[in-house]
């Protein structure tokens, strides 16, 4: 998504996770984004070996 299409849907409010406005700029917090995009929030630790 381009950003000019973002501040499109955020001014219709057509944004697909909550938003908000701090001063001139909109702040989209990043757990809301990360499961609009079906993405874990939290990193998965790959290629460790697992504990005693």
């Amino acid at each position: 998504m381009s950003r000019s299409a973002a501040y499109k849907l955020i001014r219709r409010d057509a944004f697909p996770v909550p938003h908000f406005r701090v001063g001139v700029r909109y702040r989209i917090p990043t757990a809301p984004l990360l499961a609009a995009l079906h993405l874990p929030d939290t990193p998965t630790a790959q290629n460790s070996e697992p504990g005693p």
